[in-house]
């Protein structure tokens, strides 16, 4: 199986590349400037219809989270990509990385993939969009994956900086304590895209963990990992988010899911040496 990753520099897209270099998998890149600790063949994004386009699968996990300032661009940016690839790669299975931002507010949880986006976010339309062009093709898998986190991952996300945060200064800063977020370590994330390029199955599921944790459940976990961290705590209310993965483990039963601690005690333990 020939295989390309569109956007391998990115968290998600470094963790499959390492997982398909270990096992030994024929794999192309593709990425917005060169990869220097990459020996094989690899594409400039800019040059998309210069690409060869014979490959079995094509993991599509580029994107730009467009910024405040930056908003339409960054949206026209996606969605142009997402063009570029439906048309380049129609004869590859496409295996989309979507999001589950996709929603938008919905007053009926668990959020299962039969629902109607509510007011989505910028992104979220981007991604939408981007659903619905792979849909199109006779071999696709769109993946809402929810939020990411684990060893090497990047962004100002709550995880990172809440780790962060304790080993530099030794305390936390809490808000919304109550809020519910569902978390997928990367190796299962991972695992996810390995079992969609496999076979027959196409169509759109929750990349999701199935369960979610408040910001306090969170934290105390973190704390308990690393010795003598404080923790200070704001009021603060925010949407809580169940997403269930109901559909995901129909369609691929061996998936497997790390557990929290676990997947946190991973995470500490890469920062501990990486700040």
């Amino acid at each position: 199986m020939k295989s390309l990753i569109i956007g391998s520099s990115g968290f998600l897209g470094s963790s499959l590349l390492k997982r398909f270099l270990s096992e030994g998998k024929e794999v192309h890149i593709m990425n917005r400037s060169k990869d220097p600790s990459f020996d094989g063949t690899q594409y400039d994004i800019n040059c998309i219809h210069e690409t060869s386009n014979i490959f079995d699968n094509v993991f599509f996990l580029a994107a730009y989270i467009p910024s405040s300032s930056n908003l339409k661009q960054d949206m026209n940016v996606n969605i142009q990509l997402s063009e570029s690839v439906f048309h380049q790669f129609n004869e590859s299975k496409i295996i989309y990385s979507s999001s589950v931002s996709i929603y938008g507010e919905q007053p009926i949880q668990p959020i299962v993939e039969t629902m109607f986006p509510n007011y989505p976010s910028h992104y979220g339309l981007s991604k939408l969009y981007g659903e619905a062009l792979f849909s199109q093709l006779a071999t696709y898998v769109n993946i809402r994956f929810s939020s990411l986190y684990g060893p090497g991952m990047k962004g100002t996300t709550f995880i990172k900086r809440i780790i962060e945060d304790a080993l530099k200064t030794g305390t936390i800063h809490l808000y919304s304590p109550d809020r519910l977020q569902d978390y997928l370590y990367i190796d299962d994330a991972v695992d996810i895209l390995v079992e969609a390029s496999i076979g027959d199955i196409t169509g759109t599921f929750n990349g999701v963990n199935g369960l979610s944790w408040t910001n306090q459940e969170i934290v105390n976990i973190v704390s308990s990992l690393i010795s003598n961290t404080k923790v200070i705590k704001y009021d603060g209310n925010d949407d809580p988010y169940w997403y269930s993965r109901s559909l995901l483990d129909q369609n691929f039963p061996t998936l497997k899911r790390t557990l929290i601690r676990t997947g946190l005690s991973n995470t500490v333990k890469y920062f501990i040496h990486h700040i």
